[in-house]
């Protein structure tokens, strides 16, 4: 950063087959030997090899196989400055995300039966002596409610109330808190306590079995959680002395928007925003401008999103999408008919960089083999670099470089 790059976003664009994806997983690779944090948002599995590769920790957020994300675990949270929220706002914004999960999950409930289980959450919170605390950090998970107890809790004051219309509308609150609980059919995904490993610096959130279900409720209550965790993995590796930066990284971004449920664009609109104080960057991957500018009711952010990023690598792009790219770049300069042109003519790794409005120029983008390998190949032994190194050295000693054979 200094007098021309105000912060360290980044945006790839291009279509399928460019090699941006090759591009991302090469740049992570040598980011996380940075020591950066990576955090990668995967919806179609393209990190896996890498991720088992580096020891990193993979996460499929789809089903409780890897862990769970207990909505009613409390996670510190940014302020609009992008300082971290006292416990007060923290309660309340947390209090906040859950009336939102419960919108989303709880298709058809009445605001009064919403509201009959926000309350009962607030209960619990108090029961547990959650309220009025100096700090949620340091809090075990198992300290924290699951819906095991809402249920419960509905179940005793429906018991113990006297008026009839409230106990009418405990039972339609329960009704739906049952799907829950048991065998109810999100009770493998949701009901326990937060059991998530992320010990390693480079983590997956692999979302790919999540959107197969092709259930939109599930998809957009999961990402709401998922989202929330992601932004605590920011906030407690800013204190981390181990870490120089830390990544996050939306691969196929438009695959998260959705104009109905406004929950990752929200994500990616304050990420971006505030990172920058978390020694961080953001990077959205899409394969078109147009991706992110469909609808109205969502172009305002998405534009805006664009425009944070300092850094722009743009891989090859049919005509409409440059010109929706250059529509994108005007104000800072724009980009003139040789370059727009090279970047529809582009072959498959060409890519044209934008660093600010007088840094543009274009690469060819090669990992060495061994790289390479870390992405492609599984189960790369842990020595395999120890016992090539000698002979690498050789190599470039002798004249070798990255992309000969």
């Amino acid at each position: 950063r200094g007098t021309d790059y105000q912060n360290s976003n980044a945006f790839i664009v291009g279509t399928p087959g460019g090699g941006k994806s090759y591009f991302c997983k090469l740049l992570l690779t040598l980011l996380y030997s940075d020591n950066t944090h990576v955090l990668i948002i995967d919806p179609e599995n393209e990190y896996e090899i890498l991720c088992a590769n580096l020891g990193g920790s993979y996460l499929d957020v789809g089903n409780a196989s890897t862990g769970i994300f207990n909505p009613f675990h409390i996670y510190a949270s940014l302020s609009d400055d992008g300082s971290i929220s006292d416990s007060r706002e923290t309660l309340s914004a947390h209090l906040r995300m859950l009336e939102s999960f419960f919108k989303i999950i709880l298709e058809g409930a009445g605001s009064e039966t919403l509201e009959t289980i926000n309350n009962a959450v607030t209960m619990l919170y108090k029961k547990k002596n959650l309220v009025d605390v100096d700090s949620y950090d340091n809090i075990p998970a198992d300290k924290f409610p699951i819906f095991d107890d809402l249920y419960k809790e509905l179940l005793n004051q429906e018991k113990t109330t006297t008026s009839e219309i409230l106990k009418v509308q405990f039972q339609r609150a329960i009704m739906y808190i049952q799907k829950f609980v048991g065998e109810g059919r999100y009770s493998k995904i949701w009901n326990g306590y937060s059991s998530i490993n992320t010990k390693s610096d480079f983590i997956v959130f692999n979302f790919k079995t999540l959107f197969a279900n092709k259930n939109t409720l599930v998809a957009n209550a999961q990402m709401l959680l998922v989202l929330r965790y992601i932004e605590q993995q920011v906030i407690n590796k800013r204190a981390d002395i181990d870490v120089k930066h830390v990544a996050v990284i939306a691969d196929e971004a438009h695959l998260f928007i959705d104009p109905k449920f406004p929950i990752a664009l929200d994500f990616f609109y304050q990420m971006i925003k505030r990172i920058r104080k978390y020694k961080g960057s953001f990077i959205p991957i899409t394969q078109a401008i147009s991706d992110w500018t469909a609808t109205p009711e969502v172009a305002n952010k998405t534009t805006a999103i664009l425009k944070e990023a300092q850094y722009n690598f743009i891989f090859k792009l049919k005509p409409n999408s440059a010109e929706d790219l250059a529509r994108l770049f005007v104000a800072g300069g724009g980009l003139n008919d040789t370059e727009l042109h090279s970047i529809i003519k582009a072959g498959t790794g060409d890519m044209f960089f934008i660093g600010n409005e007088t840094l543009h120029t274009r690469f060819h983008v090669i990992a060495n083999p061994y790289i390479r390998m870390l992405f492609e190949k599984r189960n790369v032994p842990e020595n395999y670099f120890e016992e090539h190194f000698e002979y690498l050295k050789d190599l470039i000693q002798k004249g070798w470089r990255p992309g000969m054979e």
